[in-house]
């Protein structure tokens, strides 16, 4: 009596926890501890197999619907796959346990032992199956298919032993037409997930069109004020020359003008728009401080560039860099084996902490920020 309890008890934890587990419910030990102990309980009850295993489905689908909202699908999926594999882990050794043809208790609780031993092997598997794939709907998918699969091996399995047995009883033909009924509701939670994948698919390509959108209407906007106040500069220039024809100093107030144009704000576009605009900042500043500078830069909407930390890094690299150098300068942005690699060529006055490399008669320090 208290082998068997002990062997329940591994059971119903082993359920509980890998439920909790799998749908990630928020305090798993509390979570664990209940629903491992109301399904000891239950199991103490002379209940038959199917009404215990429909026992434990219910209980666990109406826990996780109380502490989990609006993931009604995963609650059905998820319990309803564990069950079942715990029924036919039990059954796997107690079929093994027939075939031996030996009646002893102790060899019946050690091939029952087994079986919650296989029960968390195939879990462990399941969870590995999950951690390889990166998008959920996908895992969803390969375990309804799997479970099918199941049923399908263990209706042929429970339909070819009792032919061989001649004992094709209505129980069994109950038990089969159960487990087509459950075959019924894989199938059909299987067209359910299809089509909330489908649904994802187009809120997603909404979601990047709007998002496309709100950069290029940004960077329109920017370029647009670029070029008004440059053509109001250039229409000032070309009023001013015309009154000053006739004065000696119209070739140095060019000279002057033509150096403002090129020396006004300067833009970043990579697509990553808070990268752009704080690089832009950061250079602005540098350049009213009477640095020249050019930039080469052949990178597009790199996901690295999109975080703040990695933003401060090439920002503190271009300060630094800048900081000693003779003020003039190239910097190029590229993209190398999934890598942004910022480099500044020019004449250095002391040693930094970066990457070093010197190039005839220029100098160059580079950073490289990996994905």
């Amino acid at each position: 009596m208290f082998i068997e309890f002990i062997l329940r008890m591994i059971e119903n934890i082993l359920l509980a926890y890998f439920l909790g587990y799998f749908l990630n419910v928020e305090n798993k030990k509390d979570y664990v501890l209940k629903l491992s102990l109301l399904g000891t309980i239950f199991s103490f009850f002379h209940f038959s197999t199917f009404f215990y295993l429909g026992s434990l489905f219910l209980m666990h689908f109406i826990f996780l619907e109380y502490i989990q909202k609006q993931r009604r699908i995963e609650h059905v999926l998820y319990s309803l796959l564990l069950v079942l594999i715990l029924f036919v882990c039990n059954c796997y050794s107690e079929s093994l346990y027939s075939f031996i043809r030996v009646q002893n208790t102790w060899i019946l609780q050690l091939f029952q032992f087994l079986s919650k031993i296989l029960f968390g092997g195939v879990c462990l598997f399941i969870d590995e199956v999950i951690n390889s794939k990166k998008d959920v709907f996908h895992v969803f998918k390969e375990t309804i298919i799997f479970s099918i699969i199941v049923l399908f091996i263990f209706i042929f399995y429970i339909f070819a032993k009792q032919i061989t047995n001649s004992l094709l009883d209505t129980y069994t033909l109950f038990m089969i037409a159960f487990f087509i009924l459950l075959i019924c509701l894989f199938i059909f939670l299987y067209f359910i997930l299809i089509k909330e994948s489908e649904n994802r698919l187009k809120l997603e390509r909404v979601q990047l069109q709007y998002q496309s959108y709100r950069k290029n209407a940004s960077n329109i906007q920017r370029l647009h004020q670029e070029i008004m106040t440059k053509e109001h500069r250039m229409i000032y220039v070309l009023k001013k020359i015309e009154n000053m024809t006739n004065e000696n100093n119209v070739h140095e107030f060019i000279d002057q003008e033509i150096e403002t144009i090129l020396n006004s704000s300067f833009l970043l576009n990579t697509q990553n728009e808070i990268f752009d605009d704080l690089i832009s900042d950061c250079l602005n500043d540098f350049r009213r401080k009477g640095y020249d500078f050019k930039v080469i830069c052949s990178i597009k909407g790199m996901k690295q560039l999109d975080y703040q930390e990695n933003i401060q890094k090439i920002i503190q690299f271009i300060e630094d860099v800048f900081k000693c150098s003779n003020k003039k300068l190239t910097i190029s942005i590229k993209e190398k084996n999934e890598c942004v690699i910022v480099k500044v060529v020019s004449k250095f006055n002391k040693k930094l902490n970066y990457f070093y490399l010197r190039e005839d008669q220029y100098e160059s320090y580079s950073i490289i920020i990996k994905q």
